[in-house]
């Protein structure tokens, strides 16, 4: 997990410095008085939903650190298995009465619908 604590540790950094910039330039607009509101507004709104936009990557990211968990948002690896088992069992029985029937020479019989999938 260094990786993940690097990546987060990194985009704080680059947050922090996009938001001196952004409040040195904000300074400036003031000190020249401007009174064009638009490059604050801007500016604001700018920084804000970079903000928003990292903090929400981050937190996806926390949520995809363990997908196979106990959370209600979390990957269901043991229905998967089970129902590949399932198939898998019944691939082998009509593989086999395949078999069977090709020897006596009958013709195969498809495989049971009771142990399809359940979707």
């Amino acid at each position: 997990m260094p990786y993940f604590h690097f990546t987060c540790w990194s985009v704080h950094v680059y947050l922090l410095v996009m938001e001196w910039n952004s409040a040195v330039r904000w300074a400036m607009h003031l000190r020249e008085a401007d009174h064009l509101r638009a490059p604050l507004v801007t500016e604001a709104l700018g920084v804000a939903l970079v903000i928003l936009f990292f903090n929400t990557l981050r937190k996806v990211a926390v949520l995809m650190i363990d997908p196979y968990g106990d959370d209600e948002i979390d990957y269901e690896l043991d229905h998967d298995l089970r129902n590949l088992r399932c198939l898998a069992v019944d691939v082998a029985t009509s593989l086999e009465s395949s078999n069977e029937a090709s020897m006596k020479g009958k013709k195969p019989q498809p495989p049971r619908a009771e142990n399809e999938l359940a979707a």
